[in-house]
């Protein structure tokens, strides 16, 4: 057997082994993994602030119409 002929096998040829998993699927498979969880985690925060957003509004306009409130009371003494 010639030295060329011994070096053209990979480990998938050899019986009884299974091919090596190409590398560039497992980059390929992290880099959507990735991707998503960080779409998600950014979908996650954005609502997060939108609703604490809300709460916050809703608490000022509560705030100011007691407010005016409290001044008409003053102003009718």
């Amino acid at each position: 057997m010639s030295d060329s002929a011994a070096n053209d096998t990979v480990a998938g040829d050899i019986p009884g082994t299974k091919p090596a998993p190409n590398i560039f699927l497992f980059i390929l498979f992290v880099l959507l993994s990735g991707g998503t969880v960080a779409f998600f985690t950014y979908k996650l925060v954005a609502s997060l602030r939108a609703k604490q957003k809300a709460k916050e509004d809703k608490k000022k306009q509560k705030m100011q119409k007691k407010e005016k409130e409290t001044q008409k009371k003053q102003k009718k003494k």
